[in-house]
């Protein structure tokens, strides 16, 4: 991850936004006794849904039983068959 101090945060903040929206990685911004990171608002979205599936030990285990049935092709969702022609 990238870091920039505060001071180049403020002055480059647009390209800093700019950067972040489309897909690069957040960037770390160093103050004098804090850091924050700045990311995508629609990663930020993400990852606070994927905070709250996982928040519950019974829904994760579900979530992740599913994600494993799929890696190892084992899931539920069938192709429609295909209308006969008559």
């Amino acid at each position: 991850m990238r870091s920039v101090s505060a001071v180049s945060a403020q002055s480059d903040l647009d390209d800093l936004l700019d950067t972040v929206a489309d897909g690069g990685e957040p960037v770390e911004i160093v103050g004098g006794r804090h850091s924050a990171v700045l990311v995508d608002k629609r990663d930020y979205d993400s990852l606070i849904e994927t905070l709250h599936l996982l928040s519950s030990p019974v829904n994760a285990e579900r979530l992740l039983s599913a994600a494993a049935d799929v890696s190892h092709g084992r899931n539920l969702i069938q192709a429609a068959p295909r209308p006969t022609e008559e």
